[in-house]
C-alpha cells in the first residue's frame, strides 16, 4: 500500500536520527506540528516542503508523491551558493514558486466562509498542496476551491472518518445523488441529496446507522434555504 504524505515524512525523519521535537526546531516550528502532519491531520504548508525536505535529506516530491527515489543527492558543498530548484513529478511542479502547485485551504467550519463566500486564508490555518492541472479537470480554481477533512463516519463507506474532501465553492445547484457540503450554524456537515417524486428532496447520509444521521425531507421552499456550501467532488484520502 503506497504511504500517505505523514506517513513518508515520519519514515525520512527516522531514517535521519530525528525526533519529532528535533525536527520541529530546525524547521521552527511547533512540535505538535511535526506530529500533526505524520498523523495525516495536517499537511505542511507550500513553503516548508522544501525546507522539511531539506532538513531530512529527501526531494520534495518524494514527500508530496513517494513518486521518487527517497535519497534527494542534492546536498551541496560548504561554501556553494544554493540555487533554487524546480522539481518536476508527473507534469506537475512542486517548486514553491512555480504556479502549478497551488494550496487549498481547509475548512474546519462554516464560519471560515465570508458573506461573499470566498475563503479567508488566515482564518483556514492549514492547507493542502495540489496540482493545478487536478483543480483543471474539475474546472476548479485555487479561489473556487476548498477541502473538508470529515470528521465521522455519517457517510462511510464511501467517505471515512479522516478523509479529504475537495470542495466545488461555486457549484451549490441541487443534483440528484450528489453529494454537498452543507452548513448548520457553524458546522459543516456532508450529505447526499436524493430528489423525491413529489418535487421534495431528501437529504440523507450514506450511513444511516451512525449516531448523528438524520434524515429529512425538505420542500422546495425549505430547499431553497438550505445552506449549501459546494459540492463534493472528490474523496483524496489522507492527503
Amino acid at each position: 500500500m503506497k504511504m500517505t504524505i505523514g506517513q513518508r515524512i515520519a519514515e525520512a525523519r527516522m531514517r535521519a536520527g530525528l525526533n519529532q521535537s528535533q525536527l520541529a526546531a530546525q524547521l521552527d516550528v511547533a512540535p505538535q506540528s511535526v506530529q500533526q502532519w505524520e498523523r495525516d491531520k495536517t499537511t505542511p504548508r507550500r513553503n516548508r516542503i522544501e525546507s522539511l525536505a531539506n532538513c531530512l535529506g529527501v526531494a520534495p516530491e518524494w514527500i508530496l508523491f513517494g513518486n521518487s527515489p527517497l535519497n534527494s543527492n542534492t546536498v551541496k558543498p560548504a561554501g556553494i551558493k544554493e540555487v533554487e530548484t524546480t522539481y518536476k513529478v508527473n507534469h506537475v511542479v512542486t517548486s514553491a514558486k512555480n504556479l502549478d502547485i497551488v494550496c487549498v485551504p481547509v475548512l474546519n467550519s462554516a464560519a471560515e466562509l465570508t458573506a461573499e463566500d470566498e475563503v479567508e486564508m488566515d482564518q483556514a490555518g492549514t492547507e493542502i498542496t495540489l496540482g493545478k492541472d487536478l483543480l483543471m479537470q474539475y474546472g476548479l480554481s485555487e479561489e473556487s476551491s476548498a477541502a473538508i477533512t470529515v470528521s465521522n463516519d455519517e457517510m462511510a463507506p464511501r467517505i471515512r472518518k479522516g478523509d479529504t474532501l475537495l470542495i466545488d465553492l461555486t457549484n451549490k445547484r441541487a443534483a440528484d445523488g450528489a453529494i454537498f457540503a452543507v452548513a448548520v450554524g457553524n458546522q459543516i456537515k456532508i450529505r447526499r441529496l436524493i430528489a423525491q417524486l413529489n418535487g421534495s428532496w431528501l437529504i440523507t447520509c450514506d450511513n444511516v446507522n451512525a449516531h448523528d444521521c438524520r434524515e429529512e425531507t425538505l420542500s422546495d421552499e425549505a430547499f431553497f434555504n438550505l445552506n449549501i456550501l459546494g459540492r463534493v467532488l472528490m474523496v483524496m484520502g489522507a492527503i
